[in-house]
């Protein structure tokens, strides 16, 4: 009995230890997210590995860093008139917020910033199925076939100020390119319906698109487990 209540206590200390040092991001909906990243891409991580900066020139100097090797698939986003680079920096630390879970030779849906010629991705900004995901991360095979169509097509763009998306009955309501084109769920193209039985191209089309009844996203996804070595 002594025992339980150790352990118990050790418990919730332990949780609280998460809860204070933890890492906490703002629900943004997958558009939103795409909009602030400076870059987007289908990438396959070949390796990874923990460095402490010592570099005092370097922007994440006196601090621990991952430093993943990726394979970029499928750019969705990159800055302009600059070569998206195959090293990609995240704090080693969950307080900052790093993204540390990746695992080698899995491929992701990934962002992230751009920062004195370092690409860099963190927990926070992620695109996710909707806002309203438990995910940390998408795993390439758990992107709706709907969602890469719309990277493909540059669907969440042009980026304006936007107003939060509503929730209808499960489903997410968006803003996309009118020149996307749509593979599944059903669309609205000037009251025009398109339903998922139908592909529809609607480059043609103009006018806002609104993507309605989308299945509801997957909110659990295999954890990825932090295989990284110190060196």
């Amino acid at each position: 009995m002594r025992y339980q209540n150790i352990l118990y206590i050790f418990c919730i200390l332990t949780l609280n230890l998460k809860i204070v040092s933890g890492c906490k991001c703002s629900l943004e909906s997958p558009q939103n997210n795409y909009c602030r990243a400076e870059w987007v891409s289908h990438v396959k991580i070949i390796s990874h590995k923990v460095v402490t900066v010592n570099d005092t020139k370097h922007i994440f100097h006196n601090s621990n860093q991952v430093i993943y090797t990726v394979d970029h698939l499928n750019v969705f986003k990159c800055p302009r008139n600059i070569s998206i680079g195959v090293t990609i920096f995240t704090p080693k630390e969950s307080a900052s917020c790093g993204l540390d879970v990746l695992e080698n030779d899995h491929e992701y849906l990934l962002s992230g910033g751009y920062e004195s010629n370092i690409f860099t991705t963190t927990l926070c900004g992620q695109i996710l199925a909707n806002n309203k995901s438990r995910d940390i991360v998408q795993q390439w095979n758990d992107v709706q076939e709907l969602q890469r169509q719309i990277l493909k097509n540059n669907g969440y763009e042009p980026c304006v100020k936007m107003s939060p998306a509503k929730e209808l009955n499960n489903s997410e309501t968006i803003n996309i390119n009118p020149t996307a084109i749509i593979k599944e769920g059903a669309i609205i193209v000037d009251n025009k319906n398109f339903t998922k039985e139908k592909e529809s191209n609607v480059a043609d089309q103009k006018g806002s698109v609104h993507v309605i009844n989308i299945s509801p996203a997957l909110t659990e996804v295999r954890e990825a487990k932090n295989t990284s070595t110190r060196i």
